[in-house]
């Protein structure tokens, strides 16, 4: 099975061989990604009613004192702080963010953020852009976590984000696409970014 960003996931196999219909023809088909709180919600725990945080892509950004988007903050769902404090820091894959006094907009990829000089280059039209509270993306990293597939809108070279100990997280190439198949890797898993958007980021050594 192929993971998304390296994410870690848990399955539960059930067989279903005695005619319960369970598994029929009826069961809906799973949606991706899957988050908590659909985007545009609003949490605050029970811990802490007065912060309230804005959720998109799974990914949760503490609504300012001056609630300059101007929400309804009434709105807030008051949920357990457990759940609060499971929501990410980093949206998930695909995510379209930007900060509401910044016009710089942002993909994010393997909880990393790069940034989109053309929208619409990338496939991407405004309508796909969230706006989050100022600040709240500053924390973000650049680096994406480890067993993130990268590759330049134009160009051939394709990356795999790898750990080491002692290390930051760095790209390493990946030299062919014979060793991206033997190294069992999923082409649908592969993410475009903007030209340029790679060339800051730690290299490692080359996957031969």
């Amino acid at each position: 099975m192929d993971l998304l960003g390296g994410t870690k996931v848990t399955l539960t196999w059930e067989r279903d061989n005695v005619g319960s219909g369970v598994w029929g023809d009826n069961t809906p088909a799973p949606v991706y990604p899957i988050v908590d709180f659909p985007d545009g919600t609003l949490v605050r725990s029970l811990a802490q009613p007065g912060v309230v945080f804005i959720v998109f892509g799974g990914a949760k950004f503490r609504v300012d004192a001056a609630n300059t988007l101007g929400l309804n903050l009434m709105l807030a769902q008051l949920v357990d702080v457990s759940r609060v404090n499971h929501l990410a820091s980093a949206p998930v894959d695909g995510t379209l963010l930007r900060e509401v006094s910044d016009a710089a907009v942002y993909v994010f990829y393997g909880g990393a953020k790069f940034w989109i000089p053309d929208l619409f280059a990338l496939d991407f039209n405004w309508d796909m852009v969230h706006i989050v509270p100022p600040g709240t993306l500053s924390n973000i990293p650049i680096v994406p976590r480890h067993g993130t597939l990268l590759k330049e809108q134009t160009t051939d070279p394709v990356y795999l984000v790898k750990s080491s100990p002692g290390q930051s997280n760095q790209l390493c190439w990946v030299t062919s696409p014979a060793v991206f198949d033997s190294s069992c890797l999923s082409w649908r898993n592969l993410r475009v970014v903007p030209d340029g958007s790679l060339n800051a980021l730690p290299k490692g050594p080359n996957i031969s």
